[in-house]
């Protein structure tokens, strides 16, 4: 009892000296070997023959060197000293066998397989997060096509329901009544974004981390006018991107991703109907600070593609969406057992109503939208006979953005925008989101 009230204790101190520990072991080498610190069990356990010698490891004084240092990272030896059929007891380990030998080793390889299942997510992020602000972007083009009012000291309305004093208008909105000189087929734009979110480690795994993500992409595109109707127009245009991912685990294990990214995207209107379509290729470089250092080059490849229909309401518009963005990762061949694929299919509506200002119309807009990775194939990091962190594969993740968009007239146009998104996981945890972008068009 004595001895289980100290250890109560001292629990505090032990956590200090795991800190200490594992920034000592960022700067040595792997040990080559396993031994283990066998210990007396506290009074009151015994074995099965009413005495008190079963084998105990104590986390702390596994051994010496950087495998050992490793297994004693709370987490780790927890999950070791179950994968090796020990019982947990606080800081220690108690086994039923008589030897505990390839702990220090079991916990290394649990370690690994953490790292190896951050490198992926941080991917993920780069990845999806950079492919959020491109959305975010197609439907800036979408809503310039289908501008619903225009200030009188600006070009005449050409937009999706615009209206002046031409008693011909209908209410079903439309690309209409271009003026004579059609604007400027030339644009270009540009966007910064920064993002950040926190998820939570599924109950018996210690896959949590939060992530920051910043970014900008920008490009330039070519729109032509009344190609199959009065009312349609298509865009077409070039992108670059450049994307910095910084996560930290629940372990502490800080990733980073960055690279750029070139792409291609397209957008056809007609009327109220509309349909995007974008492409990237990311060139991405990974770097792990952690006890055990890792570092890859890989290439995700990401298509998106939405359905929207624009419907007037009560002087604004509604706007029903549906798509699916399609992902392939491609590691290094160091690393290429992560690669893999995922399907993301999303849906949701928009809402936007638009009104003036002096020379300057403002459009605000909310966005409510459902998404799912439907599919996630690849990337197993199953080290043992259970996987180190569930997959999110089926889960259902909500996100909810406000804009607002501000046309200057003679080509300028801006927007701010703010996004939150949030996501269950297993047995309570929770995925929480929140980002910012700013973006700039301009036609001449």
């Amino acid at each position: 009892m004595v001895r289980g009230v100290v250890a109560a204790g001292c629990r505090q101190a032990f956590f200090l000296l795991i800190a200490t520990t594992l920034t000592w072991a960022t700067f040595v080498t792997r040990a080559a070997s396993d031994t283990v610190t066998v210990e007396t069990p506290p009074s009151d356990v015994t074995s099965s023959d009413g005495t008190s010698d079963i084998p105990t490891i104590t986390r702390g004084e596994i051994c010496s060197g950087g495998a050992c240092t490793i297994a004693s990272i709370p987490q780790v030896f927890a999950q070791a000293c179950t994968v090796t059929g020990g019982t947990l007891r606080g800081n220690q380990c108690l086994f039923s066998a008589e030897t505990s030998e390839g702990f220090a080793i079991i916990g290394q390889e649990i370690f690994e397989a953490h790292l190896l299942e951050q490198a992926k997510a941080a991917a993920a992020t780069a990845s999806q997060i950079s492919m959020n602000a491109i959305q975010a972007a197609m439907r800036d083009i979408r809503d310039r096509l289908q501008n619903k009012a225009s200030a009188a000291v600006k070009e005449k309305p050409q937009g999706l329901g615009a209206r002046d004093s031409a008693a011909q208008d209908t209410a079903m909105m439309g690309l209409t009544r271009s003026p004579t000189a059609l604007p400027s087929p030339i644009a270009v734009w540009v966007q910064g974004y920064v993002d950040r979110e926190w998820r939570d480690s599924n109950p018996g795994f210690f896959d949590g981390r939060t992530s920051t993500t910043t970014g900008a992409i920008g490009g330039i595109d070519f729109t032509a006018y009344k190609l199959l109707a009065p009312n349609d127009a298509l865009v077409v245009g070039l992108l670059a991107a450049t994307t910095d991912v910084r996560t930290t685990s629940e372990l502490g294990v800080k990733t980073k991703v960055d690279g750029p990214s070139v792409g291609v995207y397209g957008v056809y209107v007609n009327g109220g109907f509309s349909v995007d379509l974008n492409s990237k290729v990311d060139f991405l470089a990974l770097d792990q600070a952690s006890a055990l250092p890792l570092s890859s080059d890989l290439r995700t490849y990401a298509t998106a593609a939405n359905l929207n229909y624009k419907f007037d309401l009560g002087g604004g518009w509604i706007e029903p969406t549906a798509g699916a963005i399609y992902t392939v990762t491609r590691w290094d061949q160091g690393l290429s057992a992560l690669d893999g694929h995922t399907v993301r299919v999303q849906g949701g509506v928009r809402f936007g109503q638009s009104f003036t200002n002096g020379a300057v119309t403002i459009e605000p807009t909310l966005l409510a939208l459902l998404y799912s990775d439907v599919v996630i194939e690849g990337g197993n990091i199953n080290t043992f006979a259970a996987p180190l962190a569930p997959t999110d594969e089926g889960k259902l993740f909500e996100q909810a953005a406000l804009k607002l968009n501000f046309d200057f007239g003679n080509g300028l146009s801006t927007s701010i925008e703010g996004e939150v998104r949030h996501g269950n996981l297993d047995h309570g945890a929770e995925v929480v989101g929140a980002a910012g972008r700013v973006g700039l068009r301009y036609r001449w």
